[in-house]
Protein backbone atom coordinates (compact mmCIF):
# COMPACT_ATOMS: atom_id res chain seq x y z
CA UNK A 1 0.00 0.00 0.00
CA UNK A 2 1.31 3.44 -0.95
CA UNK A 3 1.85 6.01 1.77
CA UNK A 4 -0.71 8.83 1.53
CA UNK A 5 1.90 11.49 0.81
CA UNK A 6 3.23 9.58 -2.21
CA UNK A 7 -0.32 9.01 -3.48
CA UNK A 8 -1.12 12.73 -3.33
CA UNK A 9 2.22 13.64 -4.94
CA UNK A 10 1.61 11.20 -7.82
CA UNK A 11 -1.93 12.56 -8.20
CA UNK A 12 -0.55 16.11 -8.36
CA UNK A 13 2.02 15.19 -11.00
CA UNK A 14 -0.61 13.42 -13.12
CA UNK A 15 -2.97 16.41 -12.86
CA UNK A 16 -0.12 18.76 -13.84
CA UNK A 17 0.64 16.62 -16.90
CA UNK A 18 -3.05 16.61 -17.77
CA UNK A 19 -3.00 20.40 -17.40
CA UNK A 20 -0.35 20.57 -20.12
CA UNK A 21 -2.69 18.76 -22.52
CA UNK A 22 -5.89 20.67 -21.76
CA UNK A 23 -6.55 24.35 -22.45
CA UNK A 24 -6.76 26.72 -19.51
CA UNK A 25 -5.14 26.64 -16.09
CA UNK A 26 -7.80 24.84 -14.06
CA UNK A 27 -5.99 21.48 -13.88
CA UNK A 28 -2.89 23.19 -12.51
CA UNK A 29 -4.90 24.46 -9.55
CA UNK A 30 -6.04 20.90 -8.80
CA UNK A 31 -2.45 19.70 -9.22
CA UNK A 32 -1.17 22.35 -6.83
CA UNK A 33 -3.87 21.41 -4.30
CA UNK A 34 -2.87 17.72 -4.53
CA UNK A 35 0.84 18.52 -4.09
CA UNK A 36 0.10 20.81 -1.16
CA UNK A 37 -2.02 18.04 0.35
CA UNK A 38 0.92 15.64 -0.12
CA UNK A 39 3.22 17.98 1.81
CA UNK A 40 0.75 18.45 4.65
CA UNK A 41 -0.01 14.70 4.90
CA UNK A 42 3.71 13.91 4.92
CA UNK A 43 4.30 16.33 7.83
CA UNK A 44 1.04 15.67 9.70
CA UNK A 45 -0.53 12.29 8.81
CA UNK A 46 -4.31 12.16 9.24
CA UNK A 47 -7.20 9.96 8.08
CA UNK A 48 -8.11 9.62 4.40
CA UNK A 49 -11.51 11.26 4.90
CA UNK A 50 -9.82 14.38 6.26
CA UNK A 51 -7.25 14.30 3.44
CA UNK A 52 -10.05 14.27 0.85
CA UNK A 53 -11.83 17.09 2.65
CA UNK A 54 -8.59 19.10 2.83
CA UNK A 55 -7.93 18.55 -0.90
CA UNK A 56 -11.51 19.52 -1.81
CA UNK A 57 -11.50 22.72 0.26
CA UNK A 58 -8.06 23.69 -1.06
CA UNK A 59 -9.11 23.02 -4.69
CA UNK A 60 -12.25 25.11 -4.32
CA UNK A 61 -10.25 27.91 -2.70
CA UNK A 62 -7.75 27.95 -5.59
CA UNK A 63 -10.57 27.92 -8.16
CA UNK A 64 -12.29 30.85 -6.45
CA UNK A 65 -9.02 32.79 -6.37
CA UNK A 66 -8.52 32.05 -10.07
CA UNK A 67 -12.02 33.32 -10.83
CA UNK A 68 -11.49 36.51 -8.80
CA UNK A 69 -8.13 37.23 -10.44
CA UNK A 70 -9.49 36.63 -13.95
CA UNK A 71 -12.51 38.85 -13.29
CA UNK A 72 -10.24 41.68 -12.15
CA UNK A 73 -7.90 41.18 -15.10
CA UNK A 74 -10.58 41.01 -17.79
CA UNK A 75 -12.40 44.12 -16.55
CA UNK A 76 -9.21 46.22 -16.83
CA UNK A 77 -7.78 44.76 -20.02
CA UNK A 78 -5.98 46.98 -22.48
CA UNK A 79 -5.52 45.66 -25.99
CA UNK A 80 -2.72 46.29 -28.43
CA UNK A 81 -4.19 47.14 -31.83
CA UNK A 82 -2.57 46.47 -35.21
CA UNK A 83 -0.98 49.94 -35.09
CA UNK A 84 1.19 48.73 -32.16
CA UNK A 85 -0.24 51.17 -29.63
CA UNK A 86 -2.20 50.31 -26.48
CA UNK A 87 -5.89 51.08 -26.68
CA UNK A 88 -8.66 50.96 -24.13
CA UNK A 89 -10.95 48.27 -25.45
CA UNK A 90 -14.59 49.11 -25.98
CA UNK A 91 -17.06 47.33 -28.21
CA UNK A 92 -20.40 49.01 -28.77
CA UNK A 93 -23.26 46.66 -29.68
CA UNK A 94 -24.58 47.44 -33.13
CA UNK A 95 -21.27 48.74 -34.51
CA UNK A 96 -20.09 47.14 -37.74
CA UNK A 97 -16.80 45.71 -38.95
CA UNK A 98 -15.32 43.37 -41.54
CA UNK A 99 -14.07 39.82 -41.08
CA UNK A 100 -10.33 39.56 -41.83
CA UNK A 101 -9.86 35.88 -40.95
CA UNK A 102 -12.89 33.57 -41.23
CA UNK A 103 -14.71 32.62 -38.03
CA UNK A 104 -15.58 28.91 -37.81
CA UNK A 105 -17.10 28.08 -34.40
CA UNK A 106 -15.84 27.01 -31.98
CA UNK A 107 -12.63 28.54 -33.41
CA UNK A 108 -12.28 32.29 -33.31
CA UNK A 109 -11.28 34.56 -36.16
CA UNK A 110 -10.23 38.17 -36.61
CA UNK A 111 -12.19 41.27 -37.55
CA UNK A 112 -11.28 44.81 -38.54
CA UNK A 113 -13.22 47.10 -36.19
CA UNK A 114 -12.66 50.80 -35.49
CA UNK A 115 -9.53 50.78 -37.65
CA UNK A 116 -7.85 47.96 -35.71
CA UNK A 117 -7.79 44.17 -35.89
CA UNK A 118 -9.46 42.29 -33.01
CA UNK A 119 -10.08 38.63 -32.07
CA UNK A 120 -13.72 37.66 -32.65
CA UNK A 121 -16.08 34.77 -32.06
CA UNK A 122 -19.54 33.93 -33.40
CA UNK A 123 -22.28 31.32 -33.15
CA UNK A 124 -22.25 30.76 -36.91
CA UNK A 125 -19.59 30.46 -39.59
CA UNK A 126 -18.65 33.81 -41.11
CA UNK A 127 -16.41 34.02 -44.16
CA UNK A 128 -13.57 36.47 -44.76
CA UNK A 129 -14.74 39.82 -46.16
CA UNK A 130 -18.28 39.65 -44.75
CA UNK A 131 -19.74 42.58 -42.83
CA UNK A 132 -20.49 41.85 -39.16
CA UNK A 133 -22.34 43.50 -36.28
CA UNK A 134 -20.89 43.64 -32.78
CA UNK A 135 -23.05 41.81 -30.24
CA UNK A 136 -20.97 41.90 -27.05
CA UNK A 137 -17.49 41.78 -25.56
CA UNK A 138 -16.06 38.99 -23.44
CA UNK A 139 -12.65 40.04 -22.16
CA UNK A 140 -10.47 40.61 -25.22
CA UNK A 141 -12.84 38.87 -27.65
CA UNK A 142 -15.67 40.56 -29.55
CA UNK A 143 -18.77 38.42 -30.14
CA UNK A 144 -20.26 39.16 -33.58
CA UNK A 145 -22.93 38.04 -36.03
CA UNK A 146 -23.54 38.45 -39.79
CA UNK A 147 -25.38 41.54 -40.97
Amino acid sequence: MLPSGIFWLMTGVMLALLGLLLPGLTMFFFAFAAMFTAAVVWLYPFALVWQLLFFTVLSLTFLCLQWILLQNWSSNVEIRGDDGADHEFSANPGDRGVVCVAISPPAQGWIKYEGRVWRAGADEEIEEGEIITVISRDGAVIHVEKV
